[in-house]
């Protein structure tokens, strides 16, 4: 019963108050799975980048988006524009627009 819940909830996306009408356990069975997940692959799946590859991330933050010291980003905003010539699909986004991604 316990790996139904979990497989149902990670599979489904549905929030725990959707499931909790069915089985009555599900947060504190899925809390402890995700945990047990996090811990055994956190170190496997999230390592830390070494200096070399922060400034790989760095550097091609800066060199596509003009973008200094940068690392990450959480999330972004497709700005339509118009293209500069000799750019071929550069700015072509997943919707087929031309765009720039900030």
């Amino acid at each position: 019963m316990e790996y139904q819940s979990i497989i149902r909830f990670l599979a489904s996306g549905d929030l725990t108050v959707c499931l909790s009408y069915t089985f009555t356990t599900v947060c504190g069975i899925i809390q402890e799975t995700c945990e047990a997940l996090r811990n055994r692959l956190s170190p496997i799946v999230l390592s830390k980048p070494s200096t070399e590859k922060w400034l790989a991330i760095a550097n091609k933050y800066f060199s596509n988006g003009n973008f200094p010291n940068c690392i990450g980003s959480i999330d972004g905003k497709h700005v339509l524009i118009q293209v500069p010539s000799n750019t071929g699909s550069q700015y072509q986004n997943y919707k087929e627009a031309l765009a720039l991604f900030c």
